[in-house]
């Protein structure tokens, strides 16, 4: 199996994508949010490049052994957010805390491939280290997306080093 030992570590993977994501969210406390929101992505004209050179690629048996469409699929969902935010500035922070927890629900019913329930959650801590220099600032980020059930299309699993576009 040369193409698995011998190839390099890059799929590329060339498709179309309409992605849409709304929320709104309400003031329910002190720094506290809740919100509802919906998100689409549609991807359409799928195209696994190596499959010109390889017999099968990551995202092929992934796709096949879930039943996806490996051409097309789409993961459009509902959802279920909080925010907590106790930051000075959201675009450039030297202090506080901000939390996003999300819900999102795929239901085939608004054009999901396949149902699934996803949890993420964004945690972010600033601590400001010079009321001198402010901008001197020690940052910590977790971000994480699990899934709760159902099979989740490929290109929205989460991943470490892809782009912002998938």
């Amino acid at each position: 199996k040369d193409y698995i030992t011998k190839s390099d570590s890059a799929f590329p993977i060339k498709f179309n994508v309409i992605r849409l994501t709304e929320g709104a969210y309400r003031k329910i406390g002190k720094n506290s949010y809740l919100g509802l929101g919906v998100t689409f992505n549609i991807r359409t004209k799928i195209n696994d490049e190596k499959l010109d050179s390889l017999p099968s690629t990551p995202h092929q048996r992934y796709s096949q052994r879930n039943g996806f469409d490996t051409s097309k699929y789409f993961s459009n969902g509902l959802l279920l957010g909080f925010q907590y935010d106790t930051r000075d500035h959201p675009l450039r922070s030297y202090s506080g805390t901000y939390v996003e927890l999300v819900l999102r629900v795929n239901p085939e019913w608004l054009g999901s491939s396949k149902e699934s329930v996803q949890f993420y959650y964004d945690l972010r801590k600033y601590i400001g280290l010079s009321k001198r220099n402010p901008e001197h600032v020690l940052a910590f980020w977790l971000i994480a997306s699990f899934r709760l059930s159902g099979t989740i299309p490929y290109l929205d699993l989460p991943a470490t080093g892809s782009d912002m576009y998938g």
